[in-house]
């Protein structure tokens, strides 16, 4: 299993509050990790990772790169596939620009919304027949 990495997006704003915190933050670590070097090279590489974290923290996506991205819960595989072969299309459309690929990205694209509906509306229906029994069973069984 991959280490989750923590991801920054670097914009020009950005800039003046990073040099600020770098700035005062080397002149603080600057001799523990010069120290630190000498004695463990794997823990200053360490320190000087977390000390640019530290330093650009304001500029954290709320991302990570290593850890799976939150799909809806009736999300599958094909739902992957679909996605994938839409943009696959697109970028295809995008580098032809002939009307043939549109109609073949249309026709992708169309397929991973419908398939994707049918999804939503069947996790609704379970989740509705899942409330309703469980509605049902309590009111049997007398607890309110």
């Amino acid at each position: 299993m991959t280490t989750p990495v923590t991801k920054f997006k670097w914009t020009s704003f950005g800039q003046s509050a990073f040099v600020d915190n770098f700035h005062s933050l080397m002149s603080e670590m600057y001799e523990p990790i010069l120290d630190r070097i000498i004695s463990d090279i794997n823990g200053a590489a360490d320190m000087i990772t977390k000390f640019y974290q530290q330093a650009g923290k304001h500029m954290l996506t709320g991302a990570s790169v290593g850890s799976p991205p939150l799909q809806p819960h009736w999300w599958n595989l094909y739902c992957d596939v679909l996605k994938r072969q839409k943009y696959q299309a697109l970028r295809l459309f995008r580098a032809t620009n002939t009307p043939l690929d549109l109609g073949f990205y249309k026709d992708k694209r169309n397929a991973f919304k419908n398939y994707c509906n049918h999804q939503v509306i069947n996790y609704q229906i379970e989740n509705r027949t899942r409330l309703l029994q469980s509605r049902n069973d309590r009111l049997l069984s007398g607890k309110n």
